[in-house]
């Protein structure tokens, strides 16, 4: 059964800059600030509570880099709190074993790596230095009980690597998800990069790899990974992926909208490359008492009317 989602985005602030961030792409992201953190914790606390009574069930907390909002791990403790599950994205580079500690003890469910790094590598001692670097906390969240996930971003760069990565971070006991490199055509790096100038030989080469992971996966010991199990599903997706790149395919409908986005101004969107589209804000009580109705009104992005390649990154 699909847990009712929701996403907090903590802080739009970041320790990296990478060329193919959305927060800095995206016409429609319409990033406000970066100085300041709109939402108190007691402002976030109301509206866990109240999204709780409107039936969400899982919070993801996001950025820029969620881990630079110094109070991130007992945000997501007051939502463990009032029994909604709980996961966070990161970049991976501030954990500490205190950090770790902290989380544990919020009660966070899942973190969700994105080796974003990887995408710009030009070698192999690059590769290993970068996924070295972004995985070497997964085994400290492993052993405080934090199901791992790592997200893979699929350039031109990285592809080589990606059936490796995807047998190195199951040992580490984590699964993977994958993503393609989203870039505009006049952004740097678009030429040696962009997942939009890879050839149909090079995904059908990436769907041979899987497809070769997939006849050895024993799904019956599927369950001991937590987070983006069964890559069966990497498959399926990777085959949507080649297919909407190679003959401009679209879905038929949108996995995740209408979807709440609450962003770190503490503006509610319900799509999170929508944000064009406001439902209200976090400083007003009616607001938030009727964010899932305002955001569920928004049943037209269901069929997927405004999809573009960026929100592949959403599609699992």
């Amino acid at each position: 059964m699909i847990e009712k989602p929701f996403f907090v985005i903590l802080t739009n602030r970041c320790n990296l800059a990478c060329p193919h961030c959305y927060n800095e792409l995206d016409p429609l992201k319409i990033v406000k600030s970066k100085e300041q953190d709109a939402m108190s914790r007691e402002r976030l606390q109301f509206l866990f509570g109240q999204l709780k009574e409107q039936g969400y069930e899982k919070g993801f907390f996001s950025g820029g880099e969620a881990l630079l909002r110094s109070d991130a791990p007992e945000v997501v403790g007051d939502a463990h709190a009032l029994g909604l599950k709980t996961a966070l994205f990161t970049n991976g580079h501030l954990f500490t074993p205190q950090i770790i500690a902290r989380l544990a003890r919020a009660g966070l469910d899942e973190v969700r790596i994105s080796l974003n790094e990887l995408a710009w590598i030009r070698n192999r001692d690059q590769y290993e230095h970068v996924f070295a670097r972004q995985t070497e906390w997964v085994s400290a969240l492993r052993e405080a009980g934090i199901g791992v996930g790592i997200i893979f971003i699929i350039s031109q760069r990285s592809m080589l690597y990606m059936a490796e990565s995807h047998e190195r971070v199951r040992q580490l006991g984590a699964g993977m998800k994958i993503q393609p490199l989203y870039l505009p055509h006049d952004v740097k790096g678009y030429q040696s990069a962009a997942a939009g100038r890879m050839a149909e030989g090079d995904w059908n080469g990436l769907l041979t790899e899987l497809e070769s992971l997939v006849a050895r996966t024993d799904f019956t010991a599927e369950s001991d990974f937590e987070v983006y199990s069964n890559p069966w599903k990497l498959l399926r997706y990777l085959r949507f992926v080649r297919d909407v790149y190679v003959m401009g395919a679209r879905p038929d409908f949108c996995p995740t909208g209408p979807l709440l986005i609450v962003d770190s101004d503490g503006y509610f969107h319900p799509c999170l490359f929508r944000f064009d589209l406001v439902c209200g804000h976090i400083a007003s009580d009616a607001d938030v008492r009727a964010v899932r109705s305002r955001v569920d009104g928004h049943e037209e992005l269901r069929r997927a009317p405004c999809f573009r390649e960026e929100c592949l990154s959403a599609y699992r």
